[in-house]
């Protein structure tokens, strides 16, 4: 569970000389607790990726786990105060007022999953971060909950915290793990699209995936290992996904060689991925 906090009391305010971010996570191992000027996690205009992956990178390494709320606040917030679209310029100031002198941010994370552990835990705190900071913004009536442009920033969630996990958190995972968090229903698979030029338009008029109820009488369940793992940039699942990745392009090679080029099978095959970890 998360809940979100957009100012604190007016006597603490006051006697803070810039804006702060906060993350307070309560769990079985005890109570975590990071904290920050709001000016050092974010850049204040545009919210870009790398200012805020920066911030954790060169930070205490006990601290980095508050990456994952960071990460996606901030690539939500980059998604709308760049859209141009008129039905965002009041959210988009309300953001930008955020780093204002005297502001809070205060995140708030309850969970009983171990850290280390769980199956897309990760994703699904991106998920409920995202899902609270606009829970905020309806709350406080800082957008209508009609907003066309709005609902269609809102649809595009799984992909702002996809894009956190990979250009902040610095784990080159994919996105079917958000996908599944925000879209999944009890008892039902969640049939993705995993063509990222289809998941990735805000105006596009079809979601990529369908929801399949399960078989009668099929049950599925999850042993815990007992071991412990990371998904960051140095893991041993970034070595191999990239190592995955590598051998994909090898053998792509070998069959346009041996092919001659034809029947473009580049082009049927290879998935671009715009972000730059799919080569």
């Amino acid at each position: 569970m998360i809940t979100v906090r957009d100012d604190r009391d007016e006597e603490q305010s006051s006697r803070l000389h810039s804006s702060s971010f906060r993350v307070v996570s309560t769990s079985e191992s005890g109570v975590d607790v990071f904290e920050g000027a709001f000016e050092k996690v974010f850049h204040v205009k545009t919210f870009e990726a790398a200012k805020t992956r920066a911030a954790f990178e060169q930070g205490a390494s006990h601290d980095r786990w508050a990456a994952y709320v960071a990460g996606t606040i901030s690539e939500l917030f980059r998604a709308i105060v760049s859209d141009d679209d008129a039905a965002m310029v009041a959210l988009g100031r309300w953001i930008r007022e955020l780093g204002a002198r005297g502001r809070a941010l205060d995140v708030f994370v309850s969970s009983d999953v171990p850290r280390g552990k769980g199956v897309a835990s990760s994703a699904a705190l991106e998920v409920a971060t995202a899902r609270a900071m606009v829970d905020l913004m309806l709350r406080n009536s800082i957008v209508a909950r009609d907003n066309a442009r709005f609902i269609a920033h809102c649809a595009m969630l799984p992909l702002y915290c996809h894009s956190a996990e990979n250009n902040v958190v610095g784990a080159p995972c994919g996105f079917m793990d958000q996908y599944a968090c925000f879209w999944g229903q009890p008892g039902r698979f969640l049939a993705l699209n995993c063509d990222l030029a289809k998941t990735s338009a805000l105006d596009r008029a079809v979601e990529p995936f369908r929801h399949v109820t399960l078989p009668h009488g099929l049950r599925i369940y999850a042993i815990d290992s007992g071991v412990r793992h990371s998904n960051s940039g140095g893991s041993d699942y970034a070595h191999v996904r990239c190592g995955t990745f590598m051998g994909r392009k090898m053998l792509f090679n070998e069959i346009e060689a041996r092919l001659g080029g034809r029947f473009g099978v580049r082009t049927q095959l290879m998935w671009h991925h715009r972000r730059g970890w799919m080569g």
